[in-house]
Parts: structure tokens; sequence; C-alpha cells
């Protein structure tokens, strides 16, 4: 008799749960395989940003750089300019 019971149990997981753990199994492999294309497309624009901005905050650092060198030059050019006051 309990082997009846214990038969008729396992059918039903069978019959009925194993479907949906296979259609459940399914779906989340579906949805891995979404996610990782969705991760290699926001890798993909993330790279392509940072190149743009980096290549832009490379061009910024080179015209302060050339503020810099002309201020300094001036700077220079403005000291050599003003006589040199000796105490009296």
């Amino acid at each position: 008799m309990s082997t009846d019971i214990i038969t008729g149990v396992r059918q039903a997981v069978q019959d009925f749960v194993a479907p949906e753990i296979r259609q459940l199994r399914g779906d989340i492999s579906a949805l891995d395989t979404r996610i990782f294309a969705f991760e290699k497309v926001m890798e993909a624009r993330f790279s392509e940003m940072n190149a743009k901005y980096d290549a832009r905050f490379s061009e910024l650092n080179g015209r302060f750089g050339e503020a810099n060198a002309r201020f300094n030059e001036m700077n220079t050019s403005s000291m050599k300019r003003i006589p040199s006051s000796t105490p009296s």
C-alpha cells in the first residue's frame, strides 16, 4: 500500500512538477542569454563613451598646457620689464 502511495506521488511529480521545472529552466536560460547580450551591448557603449571622453580630456589637457605655457611666458617677460627695487 505505501509503495502505491510513493509511486502515485512520484508519478504526480513527474506529470505536473517536472514539466514546469523544465519550462522554468528554459525561461531562465533564455533570460541568461538576453542578459549576456545586453551586457555586451552596454560594455561596448561604455567603452565607446570612455574613448570619446578620454580623447576630449586629452585635448583639453593639451590646451591647458598651452595656456599655462603662455601665462608663464607672459609672467617671465613682464618680470624682465619691471626694474628690480633696491633698498636705499
